[in-house]
């Protein structure tokens, strides 16, 4: 009796109840897709909406019909702030966050309706990929934070590196210094006996003899030879870092007018004119006696340079960004180009005399060396010499 009824049923009564159960079955499906989707018109105008993609943007699904899907999600699109049916076909992927109700990250596709190159619409699928967002960017920080400490590592190993050197260094240096300490003092005690011998060898020569006038002549000889000897011994005992002089801070320019105060005199002989021009510097790190073993050093060279003429000496502080900067000038004979390259050669000097053994600018040069610091020297014959010293500031 069914049968017979259904078959007795215009075919459009039946054809449009398979239309309504299909839409009813389609509508339950795409309300049931987790994935956001919206179909549009080609311009973009929004035909449908799933619950999905409503809940997604906090709005009814009924009120974004008929709105251009660039007014829904123009406000969230992080890269280009449109909708991405005005992107298609150049872009078909997009990236865009929703801020309500939690900060999430969502990637949107576009599908053309229809075939061919004039599309009826499309279909855009909105799909949270926040997971997979938070994932790689803790594998990013993680990777980040790996290199950082990769970084630190190496950069703690090369200090540590430089450490280990630095106190290997210190340790031959240390035994250098005592050993060469041991030698400089047997051989100074040597030249003594030397000296002694000497002074009671000349006593035993007398007129009678026929001797004495070649004998007092060697005798001589050796006496200068034993000074300078002595001298030498004396000025190498310098180079001796004394453990007992432990370094510090000290004032650069209250030292340069405490060392001035002690060339006074010897100045005033050879009638040599000193000028100071000291600007305010902070303190600097190291050994305050070697520093000023060096200052005198230098002084007394420019004293000798300038003695004839009787010249002028300037003494000049200055800062330069971490550094402080020394310029000892002097208006004297000046030094030769050829002679410049040797000046910190041990033994090498310009102005042989009872009194120099060329060691002075080798010590100085040590020592500024030993400051982790520069010195230079320009100078001109006929017009002067300039000595340029660096010297780090304290941090």
């Amino acid at each position: 009796m069914h049968d017979e009824k259904e078959q007795t049923r215009p075919k459009g009564e039946k054809l449009n109840e398979v239309l309504q159960r299909a839409k009813a079955e389609w509508e339950a499906a795409f309300d049931a897709i987790s994935e956001g989707i919206v179909v549009t018109e080609t311009d973009g105008r929004i035909r449908r909406v799933n619950r999905a993609l409503a809940e997604l943007l906090g709005r009814d699904v009924r009120s974004m019909t008929g709105l251009k899907c660039c007014d829904v999600f123009g406000h969230h699109r992080a890269q280009d702030g449109a909708c991405p049916v005005l992107n298609y076909p150049n872009g078909k992927q997009g990236a865009f966050e929703i801020f309500f109700p939690d900060y999430r990250y969502y990637e949107d596709s576009i599908h053309p309706i229809g075939r061919g190159s004039r599309p009826q619409g499309f279909v855009i699928t909105v799909r949270d990929v926040t997971r997979e967002q938070l994932a790689a960017q803790e594998r990013r920080n993680t990777y980040l934070q790996a290199e950082e400490a990769a970084r630190k590592r190496k950069l703690a190993e090369e200090a540590l590196h430089a450490v280990q050197k630095e106190l290997l260094r210190a340790d031959r240096a240390a035994a250098i210094g005592n050993l060469a300490a041991v030698i400089l003092q047997e051989t100074q005690r040597g030249v003594n006996y030397v000296r002694e011998g000497l002074e009671h060898v000349a006593a035993l020569c007398t007129p009678a003899d026929g001797k004495s006038d070649s004998c007092g002549n060697v005798i001589a000889d050796l006496g200068v030879a034993a000074g300078r000897t002595g001298r030498v011994l004396e000025k190498l005992s310098r180079l001796r870092i004394d453990s007992r002089d432990e370094p510090g801070t000290f004032g650069l320019n209250a030292l340069i007018e405490e060392v001035a105060v002690g060339m006074e005199k010897p100045l005033a002989e050879a009638g040599v004119t000193l000028r100071l021009q000291l600007k305010e510097l902070p303190e600097l790190p190291g050994s305050r006696s070697q520093i000023a073993a060096v200052l005198s050093s230098l002084m007394l060279n420019a004293l000798e340079a300038t003695r004839v003429d009787k010249g002028a000496i300037t003494v000049l502080t200055r800062r330069e960004r971490q550094s402080a900067r020394i310029e000892i000038r002097d208006s004297g004979r000046g030094i030769e180009a050829v002679h410049l390259p040797q000046i910190f050669n041990p033994f090498f000097t310009t102005h042989p005399s009872a009194g120099s053994v060329g060691l002075g600018l080798t010590i100085c040069l040590a020592i500024i060396q030993g400051h982790h610091g520069h010195i230079q020297v320009d100078s001109e014959p006929a017009v002067g010499t300039t000595v340029h010293i660096t010297l780090p500031l304290c941090d």
